[in-house]
């Protein structure tokens, strides 16, 4: 375990929080997925009514959000596992005497 100024970073617990936060991003990529299929149905199934242009839009706009959360969710992961990696090689340098 690395003391960094105060706290210690615990690699293990970096990599699982890694693990989870992939999870949870597939997870979240899956829903978009699917509100966003279901408000294009929405739009499909009501092709001249007022409400298909709004559904329509609000699709556009959750796939757009909805990737750039799961790209930044994704993109933490591997900076935790980046961090993990070097804590573990900054452990292992302290434990052969070199500082």
């Amino acid at each position: 375990m690395t003391d960094t100024t105060g706290f210690a970073l615990d690699p293990e617990d970096l990599r699982s929080t890694a693990v989870e936060l992939a999870a949870a991003a597939r997870q979240g990529q899956e829903a978009v997925r699917e509100l966003v299929a279901g408000l294009r149905a929405l739009a499909a199934a009501l092709p001249a009514s007022r409400a298909a242009p709004v559904a329509e839009a609000l699709a556009a706009a959750w796939e757009a959000d909805g990737a750039r959360w799961v790209a930044g969710v994704l993109a933490l992961g591997e900076a935790l596992a980046a961090t993990a990696t070097s804590a573990t090689d900054a452990d292992a340098t302290l434990a052969r005497g070199v500082r």
